[in-house]
């Protein structure tokens, strides 16, 4: 360790009494407090303090020291004689020597220097004092004071050491324990006393009586100087060849960080390469002079170039200079001057050999740390995605102009139900403006009492990605009146399936809803009104039929038909009844649990009374009762197989099967008759709906099936149909349980 305060000689004092050096880091304040308080006024010993300080830090350690004591404290100032009977403290940002016993301040070393002040001073204190020295080390960090303590006792000096349970901070006690350099370990408050008694045993005073003894005092001392020297040296020597081996063990460890680095180092740059090979668009690496330094396959592939045409050559020479893109020379100008990168820059070029192809650019500067500077492009082909955008943009620009020219209210809207789009006829029906129509959508039109259904329905089928139908009253604006429309949302989807717009429509059937409902009307009245007198009829027929039964009259057969027929027009008021009172929403049932295969058997039996050409066979059955409404499902039985018996003249069988799967009951009812046309599949459960191309031959109003789906839906089931034209239908229902 160097020791630029240590180098010039030092005097040896002629003072004759005990000089105590005492050092502290961390944790020294209290301890000196305790220490000054507990000096005598009359010690006959001086005491120097020596701290570490921050060198910006403004010491105010003599005033608070002063406090504490009656003997005088001083800061030391450069060149002061040491007195015994007094306290001298170091400034800040000074180291302290002592030599010839004068105090000397001087710089602090420069930060780049080890700060061991205290060992500096305690060094000098031995030199210049030799056994009349004293070290005193005190709380702190490190190892500060220790060498100074061994060249104390070297002198013949005495040392102590802070006690290590008192100690704020114990590293520098501690240390200097373990260099086996300690006298005593006392608690601060007990060393001065202890210094009085030492100094009274070992008469540290010498008599002035005896000069013959100073002079043989001084010439012991020079010898011990001479000694000490050559100690000095050896440890120099040994202080050196520590130094050499531990810069040649630094040596070694910054040789394996350097080849650590190295390593790490290769796997970057070979991870960096793996990624712009396998990456799929295109990469360049250009240098300030956009010659291209590196590219990868993926560009060498998409722009039909090879590796000995691109590597080397100038971005804007390549393929016979036919890569002088609009624009991108600018662009790449602006990174070198202002190393500024730039992203999703669009063009469109056509390449020599590639084509015409639209191109995001994106490039990045590179800093190299010889001071060049790189830039690395790449290339994103988006001509694919712009031919699609361009495509779905003159697509719903045609959607539009076909909506226009519709004569009904159409809308569009996006895949979360955002209205988008409203034709001429809406913004004429209800008044508004497009703005206006954009920003409040549907519901001023709607009629209150509807708008829940609707906001239902609209969720669900943006949830589910169904379309859906609703009959909706829209207020027109002319007449303030609402109207019935037929509202159809359908979804468009892309080639993924994904749904990318709602398209929908509101058809005026406020004329056909009133016809109907008028039919409704006239149907329930004459139902009503022929009930009476058929019932009448029928009592009359029955009446001439026993008299028929009991003479063996030949008319008895027209007398049984008559009766049959009664009874097929009261069952077709019953359905008509049946209609009226779904559509006034008083439908009864009469829900309770009941025996499900039971009820499959008398449906049967009465349909196959009524059809003995036909063999209709069942399969299957169910385990437990259900709660239902046993009329109401049995009228949906006997209507499935009624129709299937009808619509199948030239088959003779007719199969029901029942299976109980998991929470439901499902039934499925099979005939091999002419079958349903596909198209026609989802209208036969619609009111008064016959298929035309059958009509003529089969009779019927067209309305078992609405009354049966009726049925099913208010028991929280399904009923559908499956069919093939001239093979026969399936028709299903599913019941919960």
């Amino acid at each position: 360790m160097s020791k630029p305060y240590l180098d010039k000689p030092k005097i040896l004092s002629e003072n004759l009494f005990p000089v105590v050096g005492v050092g502290a880091s961390a944790g020294g304040l209290e301890a000196f407090k305790k220490l000054v308080r507990a000096i005598p006024k009359k010690s006959g010993m001086a005491y120097i303090l020596v701290q570490h300080l921050s060198p910006d830090h403004r010491s105010e350690l003599s005033k608070i020291l002063q406090r504490e004591t009656h003997v005088p404290v001083h800061e030391i100032s450069d060149n002061v004689h040491v007195k015994p009977n007094n306290v001298y403290v170091i400034p800040a940002n000074k180291m302290l020597v002592a030599n010839d016993g004068v105090l000397r301040l001087s710089p602090r070393p420069s930060k780049d220097m080890k700060n061991m002040p205290i060992d500096i001073f305690f060094s000098s204190l031995a030199e210049v004092h030799q056994d009349q020295a004293i070290g005193v080390v005190l709380s702190g960090n490190g190892a500060d004071g220790t060498i100074g303590l061994k060249n104390i006792k070297g002198q013949g000096g005495i040392t102590f050491a802070q006690d290590l349970d008192s100690a704020t901070y114990d590293s520098m006690p501690q240390s200097a324990i373990n260099a086996e350099v300690v006298d005593f370990v006392l608690a601060p408050e007990k060393m001065p006393q202890k210094l009085l008694k030492l100094n009274r045993t070992l008469h540290i005073y010498p008599s002035n009586d005896h000069p013959v003894n100073k002079k043989l005092q001084r010439a012991n001392k020079e010898l011990l100087n001479g000694s000490k020297e050559l100690q000095n040296l050896n440890e120099d020597l040994e202080t050196s060849r520590e130094e050499l081996q531990s810069t040649n063990e630094d040596l070694v460890n910054v040789n394996r960080e350097l080849h650590d680095r190295n390593e790490q180092l290769n796997q970057a740059k070979w991870y960096a390469e793996a990624i712009v090979t396998t990456i799929h668009e295109p990469l360049l690496v250009l240098s300030q002079d956009f010659k291209i330094i590196s590219a990868n396959q993926s560009f060498y592939r998409d722009f039909v170039i090879t590796e000995k045409e691109t590597i080397g050559q100038i971005l804007f020479d390549l393929q016979n200079k036919h890569w002088n893109i609009p624009g991108l020379r600018t662009r790449l100008l602006t990174i070198q001057t202002a190393n500024e990168k730039f992203l999703e820059w669009e063009v469109t070029y056509r390449f020599p050999i590639a084509g015409k192809r639209t191109i995001c650019f994106n490039a990045q500067p590179i800093q190299k740390q010889n001071g060049q500077n790189w830039i690395l492009l790449a290339f994103y082909d988006i001509t694919s995605r712009k031919e699609i955008e361009n495509f779905e943009k003159k697509n719903t620009e045609d959607l539009k102009k076909i909506l226009e020219n519709m004569p009904q209210i159409t809308s569009t809207a996006s895949p979360d139900g955002s209205v988008t789009y409203f034709n001429n006829f809406f913004l004429n029906y209800s008044g508004m403006s497009f703005t206006e129509a954009l920003e409040w959508g549907w519901e001023p039109v709607i009629k209150p009492e509807l708008l829940a259904e609707f906001a239902k329905s609209r969720s669900q089928s943006i949830a589910t990605g169904e379309d859906f139908n609703l009959e909706l009253q829209l207020k027109r604006k002319s007449d303030n009146m609402y109207r019935w429309h037929l509202w159809r949302s359908s979804a468009i989807r892309n080639d993924k399936g994904n749904i990318t717009a709602w398209i929908d429509a509101a058809i005026d059937i406020h004329d056909l809803k009133t016809k109907e409902e008028s039919k409704d009307e006239f149907m329930s009245i004459a139902s009503h009104e022929l009930k009476t007198p058929l019932t009448a009829a029928k009592a009359y027929i029955q009446m001439l039929q026993m008299d028929l039964e009991e003479t063996n009259d030949k008319n008895l057969i027209y007398a049984q038909k008559a009766n049959a027929s009664i009874d097929k027009l009261n069952y077709l008021i019953a359905e008509l009844l049946d209609v009226s009172k779904i559509q006034s929403g008083k439908f009864p049932q009469n829900i309770a649990s009941f025996n499900f295969n039971d009820m499959l058997s008398d449906a049967i039996e009465v349909v196959q009374y009524e059809s003995p050409a036909h063999r209709i066979i069942k399969a299957g059955h169910v385990q437990r009762e259900i709660e239902g409404d046993r009329e109401r499902l049995q009228q949906v039985v006997i209507n499935l197989l009624t129709n299937a018996v009808k619509y199948s003249p030239k088959a003779h069988k007719v199969f029901i099967n029942v299976a109980q799967e998991d929470r439901e009951v499902k039934v499925w009812i099979k005939d091999s008759g002419i079958g349903i046309l596909k198209k026609n599949l989802e209208k036969i459960f619609e009111r008064y709906y016959r298929e035309e191309e059958r009509a003529v031959h089969f009779q019927g109003l067209g309305i078992g099936l609405y009354i049966s789906y009726e049925i099913i839906q208010r028991h929280n089931g399904k009923l559908w149909a499956e069919s093939e034209v001239g093979k026969g239908s399936t028709f299903y229902f599913i019941l919960p349980i």
